[in-house]
C-alpha cells in the first residue's frame, strides 16, 4: 500500500505539471511563512486514519489535497477533493476535512505544532511514534529508525517549494475500528537541524529514469517522456493541436470508480456523474490478458482517455491528456498501445 504515498511526491494524483511560484513581495519579518526557520516556525500535519479499506479506498483522493497544499501567510491553503466538506477547527485542530458518504465517517485532520529545530530529525521520530502508538504499533528506536521505517515502506520523505514533506502510511489496529489505516502528512521547514538552507528547486528533484514495468510497443511518432517518482512511465505525443501526455501510474486500492470519473471529469471542467451514469462511461478493454475498463473523458477544451487495468489489490491506470483535438487525433494510437502492453517479466537478456 505504501507505493500509493510516491503518487505523492512531487505532487500525487493529479497529472499536471509542477509550477515554479514566485512572490512578488518579500514578507514582512512578523509573516511567517509557516514553514520557515525561526522561533515561530511550524509543523504542519494532515492525518486520515480509519478502518484500513476505507481509507485505501480514498488513497487518491488524499494525495490529491496534500499534493495542492501551500503555505501562505503561515496558514496552509489547499484544494478539497469534490464532495468534502471543511469543517472549522477547534483547540486542537486547524480543520476538519469530511469525506462524504463513508461509514464510519471519515475525516482528515488538520493540526499544527511550534517546529523545535533544536531536535533534529527526533521531532520527526516523535511525531511518527506517536501515530504509531495510536495504532498499537511499538516505537522506533535506535539510529536508524529512518531506515527501519523506510524498508517497512511507513515513510518517504521529499522536498516540495516551501519546505520538506514527510509522508507516513501505518496499518494497525484500534479499539474504533479494528484493522487501521493511517495515512498522513507532515510539513516541515527545510532543515531538520534548523539551518535556513533553501529547499532543492523542483528541477534538481530525480526524475524516474528506470525502465517500465510492463512491456509495450511505443506508437509511431510518440515520444517516451520525462517522468517523476510518481510514474512509472510516461510518454507524449506532439501534435498540430498540442501536446498529450500520457502517464502510468499504480496505486493499491486505487479509488472507487465512480471517484475517479468524477476526479477526472473535475479536471476536464464537466460536471460530476452518479452511479447510474458511470457504466455508460466505461468500455470493456482487454490489456495483456486483462480485463480492463476505457473511460472517455471529453471536454470543451482538454479530454482524457484513461485504461484502469486491475492487478490483485492495485490498479494501474494509463492516463492520456490533452487539448481535446489533440486526444482525437491520438485515440487510435493510444489504443494501439494499450493492445501491445503486457505485464509479464522480460526474458533474461
Amino acid at each position: 500500500m505504501f507505493s500509493l504515498l510516491l503518487l505523492l511526491t512531487c505532487g500525487c494524483g493529479r497529472e499536471e505539471p509542477i509550477h515554479q511560484y514566485t512572490v512578488e513581495k518579500p514578507r514582512k519579518a512578523n509573516e511567517a511563512t509557516g514553514l520557515a526557520g525561526g522561533a515561530d516556525a511550524k509543523a504542519w500535519f494532515f492525518k486520515l486514519n480509519g478502518p484500513a479499506d476505507a481509507v485505501g479506498d480514498r488513497v487518491m483522493q488524499f494525495a490529491e489535497l496534500i499534493r495542492s497544499v501551500t503555505l501562505q501567510s503561515g496558514e496552509p491553503v489547499f484544494d478539497l477533493p469534490p464532495g468534502w466538506e471543511r469543517q472549522s477547527g477547534n483547540a486542537m485542530r486547524y480543520a476538519t476535512l469530511v469525506i462524504p458518504d463513508t461509514d464510519p465517517a471519515l475525516e482528515v485532520a488538520v493540526s499544527s505544532l511550534p517546529y523545535a529545530a533544536e531536535m533534529g530529525d527526533q521531532y520527526e521520530l516523535a511525531n511518527l511514534n506517536r501515530w504509531r502508538g495510536q495504532l498499537g504499533l511499538d516505537a522506533l528506536q535506535g539510529a536508524d529508525w529512518r531506515t527501519q521505517a523506510e524498508d517497512h515502506k511507513e515513510l518517504l520523505e521529499f522536498p516540495s517549494q516551501e519546505g520538506r514533506i514527510l509522508l507516513v502510511h501505518l496499518v494497525g489496529e484500534t479499539k474504533d475500528f479494528g484493522n487501521t489505516r493511517m495515512l498522513a502528512a507532515m510539513f516541515l521547514p527545510t532543515s531538520s537541524k534548523g539551518t535556513s538552507a533553501a529547499p532543492p528547486a523542483m528541477s534538481d528533484i530525480p526524475v524516474r529514469t528506470a525502465p517500465a514495468p510492463f512491456q509495450y510497443t511505443l506508437p509511431e511518432g510518440w515520444e517516451v517522456a520525462s517522468g517523476n517518482s510518481v510514474r512509472l512511465a510516461s510518454f507524449k505525443a506532439t501534435t498540430d493541436d498540442g501536446v498529450v501526455d500520457v502517464s502510468v501510474t499504480r496505486f493499491p486500492g486505487g479509488g472507487g470508480m465512480l471517484d475517479n470519473i468524477n476526479r477526472w471529469r473535475g479536471q476536464v471542467k464537466l460536471e460530476p456523474i452518479d452511479e447510474a451514469e458511470l457504466e455508460k462511461s466505461m468500455s470493456p478493454i482487454d490489456v495483456g490478458g486483462i480485463a480492463s475498463q476505457l473511460a472517455e473523458i471529453v471536454g470543451l477544451e482538454q479530454s482524457i482517455l484513461v485504461v484502469t487495468v486491475p492487478e490483485g489489490e492495485s490498479k494501474w491506470f494509463f492516463k492520456a491528456q490533452g487539448p481535446a483535438k489533440a486526444i482525437a487525433a491520438q485515440r487510435a494510437a493510444f489504443l494501439s498501445l494499450m493492445e501491445s502492453v503486457t505485464f509479464e517479466a522480460k526474458a533474461a537478456e
